[in-house]
């Protein structure tokens, strides 16, 4: 598992991960979709915190 997936599977509390799909690779971001147990989530790497605060709140508007 990428490091990046195992950081979030240790720090939030989303369940056993079941499987990982890799997505795509950009630039300068990573995109995977996560399933598990329970529910089934993306998770893209931004390298800048700015970036990702922005994404995360249109995500919030759409």
């Amino acid at each position: 598992m990428p490091l990046e997936l195992t950081a979030i599977s240790s720090n939030y509390e989303i369940g056993v991960i079941r499987r990982i799909k890799f997505l795509t690779q950009g630039k300068s971001t990573k995109t995977w979709k996560i399933e598990t147990e329970n529910e089934a989530y993306i998770m893209k790497t931004l390298p800048i915190k700015e970036s990702a605060n922005f994404a995360y709140n249109i995500s919030l508007h759409i």
